[in-house]
């Protein structure tokens, strides 16, 4: 059976394929065994949570602060049969400029826990740690990236693939979507693993960032890479 990957922007309908990416892979990340968020006890409610994440960036694609890019599985023999296997969430820089001519500052999610975001019937183990962790993870944006770059950035915060459609070059696709489309901006992450793909297409290793909350036993660690254009 022959078939084809595409890429397109995401559809506003596509919540359900997006959730599906990411629950197949969210046991991979290294937060999903950190203890201060005791995620395997409370799986309904992240799940709620990353949901309700993931809908509002597909709402503020609007605004064309979010970039929101899939990649679809096309069964070339059964034009019917069609599945979104991977997608990649960027956060871009706003269009208006501020008093010193210089992009808006954004400030970079960084992780799924953002605490702007209320559900009824939550039961997180720990909303203050969680808000702990994302000032810890932000933060470093400044250090890594808008000190050393301007905040003209294209940011990835989230790359996911299914697994049942790893190593088919779907990642591959989105990151080069978005090295094609930098207008001269340069791109950067947070990344805990994948490293070998992002250094295949060309980011640099910009150094190790330690994410650690008071109280913590051992830090988050994850690495700051970029890629320039013209380089």
């Amino acid at each position: 059976m022959s078939y084809t990957f595409a890429i397109r922007p995401v559809l506003l309908s596509e919540i359900d394929a997006l959730m599906s990416i990411w629950l197949s892979v969210w046991p991979l990340d290294a937060q999903y065994f950190d203890s201060a968020l005791n995620t395997q006890a409370y799986l309904d409610e992240y799940h709620r949570y990353d949901r309700s994440r993931l809908t509002e960036h597909l709402i503020d694609l609007v605004t064309g602060h979010d970039i929101v890019m899939v990649v679809e599985f096309d069964g070339a023999e059964n034009t019917k049969y069609r599945k979104v296997v991977a997608f990649s969430l960027w956060e871009a820089p706003l269009k208006g400029q501020n008093g010193d001519g210089n992009a808006v500052e954004l400030i970079s999610m960084g992780s799924a826990f953002k605490t702007s975001t209320v559900l009824p019937g939550y039961r997180f183990p720990n909303p203050s740690r969680m808000s702990d962790i994302n000032k810890s993870i932000t933060n470093p944006k400044t250090t890594y990236f808008d000190s050393r770059y301007g905040n003209k950035q294209l940011y990835l915060v989230a790359l996911a693939t299914h697994l049942a459609s790893r190593r088919q070059g779907a990642a591959k696709m989105l990151c080069e979507w978005a090295v094609s489309k930098g207008n001269g901006r340069k791109a950067s992450c947070y990344i805990r693993r994948g490293q070998k793909l992002y250094k295949m297409l060309g980011f640099e290793d910009k150094g190790i960032m330690e994410t650690w909350v008071e109280g913590d036993n051992e830090p988050l660690v994850t690495r700051a890479m970029v890629w320039e254009m013209g380089r």
